[in-house]
């Protein structure tokens, strides 16, 4: 995932670069299965070491939202799989907001109902 990317240059990447880059393979089949195997773990260890708390929350929210501009269909591969990612009402409920207010577009009309759609699954 990061070949021809050195030492030097990943040092200087912010979070949200690096997360970007290790999910620039990613395929929508494998977008799920690669932010638990790539990303989800990468926070951790930062959250770990950096003792900061809840980063993991905080670095994968920023990362969906930063997709979220230009796609939502990425948001909403996270969402219907709650099995994976047991994420809390409110922080699906944030999760949503930015990522909704972040879309530039309106061609993704359908998507942004099914985003809502999983609010009121998750609240029932």
């Amino acid at each position: 995932n990061v070949e021809g990317v050195s030492l030097a240059q990943l040092e200087k990447m912010s979070n949200l670069e690096i997360c970007k880059l290790l999910m620039s393979m990613s395929t929508p089949e494998t977008f799920v299965s690669d932010l638990k195997k790539y990303l989800i773990p990468f926070l951790k260890r930062y959250e770990y070491l950096t003792k900061q708390i809840e980063y993991c929350i905080v670095g994968l929210t920023e990362f969906l939202e930063s997709i979220s501009v230009d796609d939502l269909s990425y948001i909403l591969l996270v969402l219907q799989s709650h099995k994976d990612f047991e994420l809390d009402v409110r922080t699906h409920l944030e999760l949503v907001e930015k990522c909704l207010f972040a879309h530039r577009g309106i061609e993704q009309l359908d998507m942004a109902c099914d985003l809502l759609d999983t609010i009121l699954k998750e609240t029932d």
